[in-house]
């Protein structure tokens, strides 16, 4: 396991085709599985597809050209407050 964390790399190599709605879901289901603080799950994963939104949430992201030039944005997000913990 240490070796492949120590030869993990980022790829930022894009393609404009699209994946199956059922691949989509099953990511998004394994990436709530992420092992984290507490096991509290304070994040939320927000999927944006629409080409006007990604260019409104480029500035967030420093106007880097992955964030408009791919079919889908995956961000993640802190959820400082949770409804299911007040």
């Amino acid at each position: 396991m240490l070796e492949c964390m120590k030869n993990r790399r980022s790829i930022r190599k894009y393609t404009d085709q699209d994946i199956p709605e059922s691949l989509l879901n099953e990511l998004l289901e394994v990436a709530t599985r992420a092992s984290n603080t507490g096991n509290m799950q304070l994040y939320s994963v927000v999927v944006t597809r629409d080409p006007a939104n990604k260019e409104k949430l480029a500035p967030a992201h420093f106007n880097q050209p992955m964030i408009t030039g791919n079919v889908y944005r995956f961000d993640d997000r802190c959820d400082v407050v949770r409804p299911e913990f007040l």
